[in-house]
């Protein structure tokens, strides 16, 4: 029979309390053992630390009480032990009600081993040796004496020592003879053995482990309970999609990737198997919808296959289904009675299992345990789902249960392993239960981080999606899915059932390609589909997810949930209903999506896309064949050239009839769409948070450009390609400025309606840095001599000066197209267009500032000024003139005419 000890308080006892009844508890037993209590060292809830004399030889003893109720570490007996010399004690004494962990074992067969003299300084009493002490010494009777008068049918093979402020009591706990799982439990005294049926309601209130059992007294007829059945029925596998286009976690089959997450996984099993490791569990860790129920369920199905089937069994569990804290419990009870019912291991034995915190503490369970070991053999517990029982606060006691079960899988150092999905978006508060677990855990399992796809495995994935279709993806097609999803498994799996529904309502592929693919507006579509009532109903199950089925079903009626259920929206799993993705749900709460940095690279040199922008700028549409006559390119360049055009957000195209459409008329616009584009790039998102406005080493921005395309594999020569492109990009909408070895940031950067897109940008202009080169009367004088069908710059230089030239272009006045300069924009007044324009740069607004605050302030220190806020490394001759200039520039700009 196996002892357990449990120190038991009524739930609202506070740590004097607890350790009142501990420390009354263990002074009892010192007595027994001729020792007496000389000074109290420590007493918490669950641990008193005390300082004992023999009575006979009056030798000191160092006694430590852990009254834990999880196995006590080999660090315990260290420390013990350092404890015993610095306090000069003759022994040390350690007193654990609960089993030393393996390593502890192993410390305590070593110690006695040793010689007598040196054997005596150290003392250790598990659960075992401890009753026997007390039965020895007439404190209590032997269980075994009373487990005869069980009225229960299942074996009692545990005696639960409670020590209480009402005494102390055997519980002696019984399985269910279907199930083998602890039902139920019965009181006796401990000191006589006779019943104690009148404690057991007030036993049941305190803080056991066993409270929650189905407590039987003398007069009632022991029955399996209704909860037991309940429970077990909350044990259901991860569900699994019927087809390939069913959002659910993935079939096997239609699985891609994860090769290296799921060898892993197996080369742990196999570790734990051949005892080359102690660790027994393990993490599957990503974001939501990156597939973690999908590689699971993979898992589980690899473990089936001729190379392991005979190695190792994988149970999944939808932990989302969970009715009870006892969850964890029931789920390995389900996981090892699977495996004998499929095969994986014979038993001639009746499988009965202990409590959470005892587990394996039965004769079938060790049993068991040894033939898994002896045939190489490991069973496999996956809790998928897990994070999900954050929101139940009903069930936030589950934590405490599988804190429990994972210390009797660590304890027993079997080939047990148990292993979670859990995801990582989540938040938990410090307070919560699960956040202790999950951290307390932490060095204790192996975890694996499932990364987003590279491109091999969208590959994959789309070969996959092409094969149901029963049609070749369009190569467009594929590139933008490629583009779209970013590598997130969600984003990909959505986006092809989209299209794979829109194919077989009647649309050719080349029609799905120019209607876009934006992900919040699918979701916004799947919820316009629903009736109210569906709403309303989905819409509860998302905030209570996982919800319970029965409310939900009076609530909402019997029509509207199985509606749900039968368009895939709502998953029932045992007793609880839950929305059918993650994200699904979070977007029926909030009608957000998750963030989706954006990391797309244009494909076409920024010195094609200028002009192509420029010319669409002048057509509401152009055919394909225009568009590559027009730009001189092969067919292949264009529709690289409008796939850009169309991730960048400047034009729509309809690629059945071939037509391109602009989405801007102005230059300001295009420029506008270009510069939000780049601002919420995931490049710019990590500059901006590495930078701050400062600046960026070269080969640091180069070493983020790597990380954020590390996915894609680039070859070195293409990685130079596509970096150099998105430095030209953001050096053109003036997000960042280029120094000798570093970048500079420009985080107050903002376009403005003179801003456009150039082939020869103007740095100065791009990043506001206006400097005013020629005094106001020649640029006044020189934007007046330019006619409206423009001119060539060899003969406006001849009418003004290049100075002024430079000047206009710098305000962004003037554009350049073929050789020829003309007007940009429009005004009638052009005086009030230079002063505009110069009102919206930076260094003009800046100066303003400083002769406010400083109506005196001289060239040389405006120019030192305004170097210093900008970062422009000025020296102190370009200080002093451009200073005076754009001291000069400022002041006529504030002034009203």
């Amino acid at each position: 029979m196996k002892y357990i000890v449990e120190i038991c308080t009524e739930e609202k006892a506070n740590s004097s309390e607890k350790g009142s009844v501990l420390e009354n508890f263990v002074g009892r037993f010192l007595e027994t053992q001729n020792q007496a209590v000389s000074e109290q060292v420590r007493v918490t809830g669950m641990e008193v630390d005390l300082l004992c004399r023999d009575q006979d030889t009056s030798e000191i003893t160092l006694v430590e009480c852990k009254a834990y109720r999880h196995s006590l570490s080999a660090d315990s007996i260290s420390k013990l032990l350092g404890n015993v010399m610095l306090r000069s004690a003759s022994a040390g004494w350690l007193i654990s009600t609960h089993d030393l962990t393996k390593d502890g074992k192993g410390i305590k067969h070593e110690w006695e081993s040793k010689p007598a003299e040196e054997k005596r300084r150290l003392r250790i009493y598990e659960p075992k040796e401890l009753v026997q002490r007390l039965i020895a010494a007439k404190l209590v009777v032997d269980p075994k004496q009373i487990s005869s008068t069980v009225q229960a049918p299942g074996k009692a093979e545990q005696a639960y020592l409670l020590i209480t402020s009402h005494g102390e009591f055997w519980a002696l706990p019984a399985s269910d003879s279907a199930t083998g799982v602890t039902d139920t439990c019965e009181l006796f005294h401990a000191g006589d053995g006779s019943r104690a049926d009148s404690s057991t309601d007030w036993i049941q209130n305190t803080n056991t482990s066993l409270s929650d059992l189905n407590w039987v007294k003398s007069s009632t007829v022991p029955t399996t309970s209704r909860s037991l059945k309940d429970e077990m029925q909350s044990i259901v596998s991860v569900p699994m999609a019927d087809t390939w286009s069913d959002l659910r976690p993935s079939r096997p089959v239609d699985f891609v990737g994860r090769e290296a997450v799921i060898d892993r996984v197996f080369a742990f099993l196999g570790n734990v198997n051949n005892g080359k490791t102690d660790t027994r569990l393990f993490a599957l860790k990503a974001p939501s919808g990156w597939g973690k129920s999908s590689t699971v369920l993979k898992i589980a199905d690899t473990a089936r296959k001729p190379k392991y089937r005979k190695r190792h069994f994988i149970f999944a569990v939808d932990s989302r289904a969970a009715a009870s804290k006892r969850f964890p419990e029931l789920a390995l009870a389900s996981a090892i009675r699977q495996a004998v019912d499929k095969g994986f291991i014979s038993t001639t034995e009746e499988l009965r299992f202990g409590g959470a915190a005892n587990f394996f503490d039965t004769e079938s369970m060790a049993s068991l345990l040894a033939k898994l070991e002896a045939e190489g053999k490991t069973i496999c517990l996956v809790f998928d789902q897990f994070e999900e029982l954050l929101y139940k606060p009903d069930l936030s006691d589950i934590f405490d249960e599988m804190r429990k079960l994972c210390a009797s899988v660590e304890s027993a150092q079997g080939p047990i392993a148990v292993g979670f999905s859990w995801r990582t978006d989540g938040t938990i508060t410090t307070e919560h239960k699960a956040y202790h677990l999950w951290h307390e855990l932490e060095d204790r399992r192996l975890e694996i981080d499932l990364p987003p796809f590279n491109d091999k495995e969208v590959s994959k994935a789309i070969g996959r999606f092409g094969a149901e279709l029963g049609q070749q993806i369009h190569p467009q097609l594929r590139r933008v899915l490629i583009d779209n999803c970013q590598g997130y498994p969600w984003l990909l799996k959505k986006l092809c059932v989209h299209v794979f529904d829109l194919v077989n309502e009647g649309l050719e592929q080349n029609e799905v390609i120019g209607q876009g693919l934006n992900i919040e507006e699918l979701f916004r579509k799947d919820l316009e589909k629903l009736s109210p009532a569906e709403l309303a109903c989905i819409r509860q199950i998302a905030r209570e997810s996982p919800a319970e089925y029965f409310k939900i079903d009076q609530l909402h009626g019997a029509i509207v949930l199985n509606a749900l259920i039968q368009k895939r929206l709502v998953i029932r799993s045992g007793t609880r209903l839950t929305v059918y993705w993650d994200i699904f749900k979070d977007y029926v709460i909030s009608e957000q999506i998750p963030f989706i940095p954006k990391t797309y690279i244009p494909q076409s040199n920024y010195s094609r896309y200028v002009p192509a922008v420029n010319f669409l700028r002048e057509h509401d549409s152009v055919s394909y064949d225009e568009l590559g006559e027009a730009m001189d390119l092969t067919h292949a360049s264009v529709d690289n050239l409008v796939r850009d055009l169309v991730n960048l957000g400047h034009a729509s195209t309809n690629r059945k009839e071939g037509v391109v459409s602009p989405l801007y008329r102005t230059d300001a616009k295009a420029y506008r769409i270009a510069f939000e584009f780049w601002t919420t790039h995931e490049v710019v998102r990590r500059i901006r948070a590495e930078a701050d406005g400062g600046l960026i080493p070269k080969d640091r921005l180069d070493e983020i450009f790597r990380e954020i395309t590390a996915r894609s594999q680039f070859s070195e020569k293409t990685h130079s390609i596509y970096f150099g492109r998105t430095l030209r990009w953001l050096l053109s909408v003036g997000l960042i400025v280029e120094y000798p070895d570093d970048y500079g940031f420009q985080k107050d950067a903002r376009p403005t309606q003179l801003d456009v897109l150039e082939v020869r940008y103007d740095r100065k202009r791009r990043t506001g840095i206006f400097i005013g080169e020629a005094p106001v009367d020649a640029s006044l004088a020189a934007l007046n001599a330019v006619p409206d069908k423009g001119s060539t710059r060899r003969d406006l230089e001849g009418l003004s000066s290049r100075n002024a030239i430079s000047t206009l272009f710098s305000l962004g006045l003037l554009r350049e197209m073929k050789g020829t300069i003309f007007l940009n924009g429009n005004w009638t007044d052009p005086e009030t267009a230079i002063r505009e324009a110069a009102l919206q740069t930076r260094t003009i607004n800046s100066a303003i500032e400083l002769l406010s605050d400083n109506p005196g302030i001289k060239g040389r220190e405006m120019g030192k000024a305004l170097s210093d806020r900008f970062s422009l490394g000025w020296s102190e001759g370009s200080q002093a003139r451009n200073g005076a200039s754009i001291r000069k520039w400022a002041r006529w700009a504030s002034s009203t005419s």
